[in-house]
């Protein structure tokens, strides 16, 4: 689970990452051996994510996974990107911390800020105001999610000595007219204590992983939330759509790259009324001596194709 590319941090970040492998990632991985267990019968997003980002604060330690979470296979790699941040020497509340890793600053006016007491939190939506204006302005479908949402609030923080843990976090801002989300697909705070150094001395972070010898079989065989119906299953494609497309500093390419998705297909049959799409076809001119075209997506049609 380690990466050579962390920078100052490496010592430390290894030895974080060092000390939870031992009781849980190893604990894992020797499970799925000595049980001849299948990688597509696990949990393969916690042991194999694409990247990870570690965030240091005065009262946590965050882990958070990122990639896919519907990988169902393992993919051995030299090298992992880590991402490291250091909020130790910031004069930073925990709260302020949070709004950091997410990157927004929360505007309620309710003068309401939710506690999160030790416990898993899966699809909790927070909005900021402006975030929440734009999302009505693009017409997103909040019937479509299955989510713990909170309105006109501050946002949230750790409580003191707590650990928890959110699973599909979804957050909205805007900014310069433009839609701003941010997914977090798994982030684990871990509650640390933080010696303030005297000059001269080095850094002190005290942390207990004793929760993951209660969370580490549980999480092996841990489905990620995964749509059961139509409702939840087509209509948060579209609005992951709709922010994409909310937002101008997204490229042609991103936006078409997921449109060219299988699972995302139905967005295109449904605005068209086609029957089929097909991405980056060679279209060849058959009455004239021209150069062949390649359209983003060939649209089927029951009695005629269509070119997007």
């Amino acid at each position: 689970m380690l990466d050579n590319s962390i920078g100052c941090y490496g010592k430390l970040v290894s030895e974080v990452l060092t000390a939870i492998s031992q009781v849980y990632w190893g604990r894992m991985y020797k499970y799925i051996k000595d049980n001849n267990i299948d990688y597509k019968d696990v949990n393969c997003f916690i042991l194999n994510p694409e990247s990870m980002a570690v965030y240091f604060s005065k009262t946590f330690i965050a882990i958070e996974y990122c990639g896919n979470p519907y990988v169902k296979n393992i993919v051995e790699k030299s090298e992992r990107m880590i991402v490291v941040r250091d909020f130790t020497k910031e004069d930073l509340t925990s709260k302020q911390v949070i709004e950091k890793i997410i990157g927004f600053t929360f505007d309620g006016t309710s003068g309401i800020t939710f506690p999160l007491y030790s416990d898993i939190y899966e699809d909790l939506m927070v909005p900021t105001n402006a975030g929440l204006d734009k999302l009505i302005d693009l017409k997103w479908n909040f019937a479509a999610q299955n989510s713990m949402v909170s309105f006109n609030s501050q946002g949230f923080d750790i409580v003191e000595g707590q650990f928890v843990r959110l699973i599909n976090g979804m957050f909205f801002d805007a900014k310069d007219d433009d839609l701003k989300t941010r997914i977090i697909k798994w982030i684990d705070f871990i509650p640390c204590h933080y010696n303030e150094p005297e000059e001269g001395e080095l850094d002190e972070i005290g942390f207990s992983l004793e929760v993951y010898d209660r969370l580490w079989q549980a999480d092996l065989f841990y489905q990620y939330p995964e749509p059961a119906d139509f409702k939840y299953d087509k209509l948060p494609k579209i609005n992951r759509f709709i922010e994409l497309f909310g937002n101008s500093e997204n490229s042609e390419p991103t936006i078409t790259s997921f449109l060219a998705q299988q699972e995302n297909h139905f967005i295109l049959n449904m605005g068209f009324m086609g029957t089929g799409v097909h991405s980056q076809v060679k279209c060849e001119w058959q009455s004239e001596e021209k150069d062949e075209i390649i359209p983003d997506f060939l649209l089927l049609e029951q009695m005629d194709m269509r070119i997007l």
